[in-house]
């Protein structure tokens, strides 16, 4: 299909990687712009009406992360509406809910009694199942925003509790709304950070957040496994930030969440690795993302490893042999190879 891409880390360093899918109009003739987007928005959740006020150019991009059972997708668009109607309700009804982070400019939906408008870092929760009218006005040119679609059935929240919340606020700058809005940032920009294997991790993850983030909202008790989850997220992220320090170690990690280093090493059991082995593994992918970048290929090996928090290229070299079967210079030969 024009204007649509399939793109993987794979293509880059020969990994199995998680299946992305770019979407965009610029290759199109001007005037089949719009009714890609809108032939692809029916497609890719549910069937709504698209309509804008303006003519002529439709400039839009979009990437598309397939966890599964979650779907997420990051769009740059102009103005537009979305409608859908009881009729197309009846027509196909995938009982979704969908949450929306807005990262630029400002969008809204109206739905049952609600009327919402976010600006920068808000979220909102709407469901497909009934009916309403979305919006998307840009900041100057274009607006920018997240959108997670996933089945009603699998947020662990009651639905008349999640009722409560349909069409709200959801503040994406602060406590778990945070920690979910980082994610789903995260996510969307650097795709090629996560493999097939770890999309039914996330999407329990960002199922587990949201659920999180409606109890925070509504002031009721977080089951205890959500509240783990959400907590490893935040551990995920802090270990992510700090590759590069080569003193990171389970024992500042947990001094830095006021947790014991055992009650760390608990939470990291379910992931089938310890702390350190976890921290090592991040730290590999990060250095072996540089070794096959052609923009990265001034760079010396050895600086590559410090950029990693590895504290001397001997011990670089070991850990990426026994990862990879290879020497950091091999790796590097092979991949330039591929790449001509």
């Amino acid at each position: 299909m024009c204007g649509v891409r399939v793109e993987s880390a794979a293509e880059r360093d020969g990994r199995g990687a998680a299946v992305n899918v770019v979407l965009h109009t610029h290759d199109l003739p001007v005037a089949e712009r719009f009714g890609f987007w809108r032939e692809v928005s029916r497609r890719v959740v549910a069937p709504m009406d698209l309509r804008r006020r303006e003519t002529g150019d439709f400039q839009a991009s979009a990437r598309l992360v397939d966890l599964g059972t979650v779907l997420v997708s990051r769009a740059t668009c102009p103005a537009y509406e979305a409608v859908r109607t009881p009729q197309l309700i009846r027509q196909c009804d995938p009982e979704l809910y969908q949450l929306s982070l807005n990262l630029r400019g400002r969008s809204g939906v109206s739905q049952g009694r609600q009327d919402t408008c976010l600006g920068r870092l808000d979220m909102m929760l709407f469901d497909t199942s009934r009916p309403f009218h979305g919006r998307v006005v840009p900041e100057e040119t274009f607006a920018e925003g997240v959108l997670v679609a996933f089945p009603r059935a699998l947020l662990p929240v009651p639905e008349c509790q999640v009722r409560q919340l349909i069409a709200t606020p959801l503040p994406g700058d602060e406590g778990i709304g945070a920690l979910l809005a980082g994610l789903l940032t995260d996510l969307t920009r650097r795709t090629d950070d996560y493999t097939a294997a770890d999309a039914t991790r996330l999407s329990a993850v960002l199922l587990d957040l949201i659920a999180a983030m409606l109890h925070q909202r509504l002031g009721t008790p977080t089951p205890p496994r959500i509240g783990r989850d959400a907590l490893l997220v935040q551990i995920h992220r802090h270990i992510d930030r700090n590759l590069g320090d080569p003193t990171l170690s389970p024992a500042t990690i947990a001094d830095a969440f006021h947790i014991s280093t055992r009650y760390l090493q608990k939470l990291f059991q379910s992931q089938g690795l310890t702390v350190a082995g976890w921290i090592r593994q991040r730290r590999l992918h990060g250095a072996r993302r540089e070794l096959v970048d052609p923009l990265r290929s001034h760079l010396p090996i050895h600086a590559i490893a410090a950029r990693w928090g590895f504290p001397s290229p001997s011990q670089f070299s070991r850990a990426f042999r026994a990862a990879h079967d290879l020497s950091p210079a091999a790796y590097r030969r092979q991949a330039e190879s591929w790449q001509k």
